[in-house]
């Protein structure tokens, strides 16, 4: 006899609330849900797809929870929007909360070369600890002269070509990551390394956290033939592999030929070889994969900030006004800002931290595994679980930062213009899995910040006709992994100090 798939469902619904009736609860409630899950998939349709940081912001404040549970496909989700919570979990527990989820179309893709997505254990470690020994902050101040370089060489384009603004951003960042990673230079965005570092990102980023719940959920479906409906993602895995295995081989061959003539340039990759050598450790695997990854995050998350730091200051012109006082005031108009002025500058630091909070990069995190149930607030977190922390619900907590919409740095200094001690930057994770990379990110942002506010003037566009501004679209953001803002233009207009970029005075 025949049975529809309407009376399938049934029959399995039927099975599976007599299930829930009949099985005894052995451990105390999970957190409460923002919505009521369905027989069989729970909340498989419920769980976001789109800018989800919105959507789990929403439903604490409609629900007057900070910390909720959802359901789906079998795989439990829990969702921090308070920095409390996620500090006490994910650091005063890190031992429990440091996993990463068993996501198998990762490996298929070829994401298993990414530290930041290993699971907790040994192999993690290594990756981590060599990434410590490039990026620590102590090391950091090292690679200043070649971020000064880029940095001045930016500023140059922007001169040149105003409303190139994006490509700029994009070859600047690029810029820096390849130089301190490789000693690679390069003069055009047709690179080979580089064309084939952005394309390895456009291919294994963002779906394998918002997406492919599926496969994930049911790792039997990877075994789909390509040529049946539903196996087209084998060909995706399969190029995103390819784009991966070169973006880590084709540098580390140009590094490696460089060594071998003797033509020796400095470069993180080179060192690590070279300490390895000397150790009589040598594991060439883990060295290329975290160069390329250190790169491809890098470039990404940097980039991502910087294009949010020029909206805001073609938004908040006032913003602007009383940071470039600031420069003045303590600088001058002999020179540009630099490193060494950093101390003397608390504005421009508060800006800085404020860009990071006003628009993160990755507003939803990137999400940790429990390795171990756990109890918390008297709700039962169980193992395997996925643990997001809801950056954007953090930076947007009015009850820390009042109009959370609003751009304004102010809320980082004390009342005599000092900074207050608010530098935490939740946007870079928390507890062990913490972004390594974060000390270059943060000087980055800061020299750029500095210098671009002494040597231009950055405002809304205006209409060509009327003269009128036009306001800029902040709302727009994309709902990817790393969420970027609209492409805009802004009117750039150089201040005396710009002149200085064409001297050899900076």
């Amino acid at each position: 006899m025949a049975y529809s798939l309407t009376t399938w469902l049934a029959v399995l619904s039927f099975l599976w609330l007599l299930s829930k009736v009949a099985r005894k609860p052995r451990h105390p409630p999970y957190p409460p849900s923002p919505k009521t899950p369905w027989p069989i998939i729970g909340n498989a349709l419920h769980v976001p797809r789109l800018r989800p940081w919105l959507t789990y912001r929403t439903w604490g404040k409609e629900n007057d929870n900070k910390i909720f549970h959802l359901e789906a496909l079998g795989q439990h989700i829990i969702v921090l929007n308070d920095i409390d919570d996620a500090i006490e979990l994910m650091e005063k527990r890190s031992s429990l909360y440091s996993d990463r989820p068993h996501m198998p179309l990762l490996s298929l893709m070829g994401m298993d070369i990414n530290a930041g997505l290993l699971p907790y254990g040994d192999v993690w470690r290594q990756h981590r600890k060599v990434y410590q020994q490039g990026f620590r902050k102590e090391i950091v101040g090292s690679y200043h002269p070649i971020i000064n370089e880029k940095c001045t060489k930016f500023l140059q384009r922007m001169m040149a070509q105003p409303e190139g603004l994006k490509e700029h951003s994009e070859f600047y960042t690029a810029s820096i990551i390849l130089s301190i990673v490789y000693g690679h230079e390069f003069d055009s965005s047709d690179d080979p390394i580089l064309v084939t570092t952005k394309r390895a990102i456009e291919l294994s980023s963002p779906e394998f956290v918002s997406g492919s719940l599926l496969i994930n959920s049911f790792p039997v479906l990877l075994n789909i033939p390509k040529w049946l409906p539903g196996g087209g993602f084998h060909d995706v895995a399969a190029e995103s592999r390819k784009a991966l295995h070169d973006m880590v081989e084709m540098p580390y061959e140009v590094v490696m030929s460089r060594m071998q003539s003797g033509d020796n340039k400095p470069s993180l990759l080179q060192d690590l070889l070279e300490k390895q050598r000397a150790k009589g450790t040598y594991d060439i695997s883990v060295l290329k994969n975290v160069a390329g990854i250190a790169f491809a995050a890098g470039v990404e998350t940097t980039e991502t900030t910087l294009e949010s730091l020029f909206l805001a200051l073609a938004m908040y012109p006032e913003v602007q006004k009383k940071a470039r006082a600031e420069i003045l005031r303590v600088i001058g108009t002999t020179r540009l800002p630099a490193f060494e002025d950093r101390p003397a500058l608390p504005y421009i630091e508060a800006l800085c931290r404020e860009v990071h909070r006003w628009r993160p990069a990755v507003p939803a995190g990137v999400p940790h595994a429990t390795t171990h149930d756990d109890i918390y607030q008297g709700y039962f977190i169980p193992k395997g679980s996925l643990i997001f922390f809801n950056t954007w619900g953090m930076t947007q907590n009015q009850d820390i930062y009042p109009e959370p919409e609003v751009f304004k740095p102010e809320r980082f200094l004390d009342a005599d213009g000092s900074l207050n001690d608010d530098d935490r930057h939740v946007v870079f994770g928390f507890g062990r899995r913490l972004c390594p990379g974060r000390h270059l990110a943060i000087d980055v942002i800061w020299l750029t910040a500095a210098r671009i506010i002494a040597a231009f003037e950055l405002s809304n566009p205006r209409d060509p006709v009327t003269g009128q501004s036009i306001d800029l679209d902040v709302h727009q953001y994309t709902g990817d992994l790393f969420s970027h803002p609209p492409r805009y233009v802004c009117t750039i207009k150089p201040t005396g100090v710009a002149a200085l970029l064409r001297s050899d005075v900076i």
